[in-house]
Formats: structure tokens, sequence, C-alpha cells
């Protein structure tokens, strides 16, 4: 299970970041990288943990170098992030992703950047 984030105007922000120096690309990545292990740690720590397969399966990856991809591989997990007509919902992701703690200091500064450079 995962969510999935539509960002429109992606092709042309690609073609942007292409355009990037090493360094601001490495920023960005090393940014995402910062998100995505303290979104995995949040969720994890969210979700119910009967033998802790779903909380092992919680994972991040970074994809095509502006995209984080979070999920949660137990075949499961959507059972548990939305519920059942039998089973309560039990939402781990999701208030993960909504923590206001996810967003650190370093993504801020590598957009910033990113930004700055791009609007040259």
């Amino acid at each position: 299970m995962s969510l999935e984030i539509e960002v429109l105007g992606l092709e042309e922000l690609k073609r942007k970041f292409d355009r990037l120096s090493g360094e601001n690309k490495r920023a960005i990545n090393e940014a995402l990288e910062t998100v995505g292990k303290e979104i995995v740690y949040e969720a994890q720590s969210l979700a119910p943990v009967r033998t802790g397969r779903l909380r092992d399966s919680i994972y991040y990856m970074i994809l095509y170098e502006l995209a984080l991809e979070v999920g949660a591989s137990a075949p499961y997990a959507l059972f548990v992030e939305y519920g059942t007509w039998k089973a309560h919902a039990q939402p781990f992701l999701r208030p993960a992703l909504q923590d206001g703690r996810v967003v650190t200091e370093n993504l801020r500064k590598a957009i910033q950047q990113f930004v700055e450079e791009v609007c040259r």
C-alpha cells in the first residue's frame, strides 16, 4: 500500500532539475532521505503491533530523483489503514505523512536552494 500524490508540471520540473548542479541534486536527495526515514519512523510508531510484520513492512524509497514513495508491503496494510466492515481503521501511514515534524529544516533548505537556482 502506498499513497500517491500527483504533481502537475512534474515533467517541466524534471527538466529543470536536470539542469541543476550536482550539489543541489545531492542536497535535495539527502533531504528526501531524511524525510523518508522520519515518515517511516513515525508510521512504525503508530502501526498496531501483533506480530510486527506490518510495522516491519513499512518502507520508503526515492524514485526518479524527485519522488519519494512511502508505503507498507504487508498484504493487509490497506485493511489496517482504512478498516473493513468487521474491523475499525487504525491509520498509521496517513497520520505519519500529515505530521508536521516530517518537514525538516534540511528539506526546506534544499527546496529553497532548488527554487532559487531554477528561478534565475
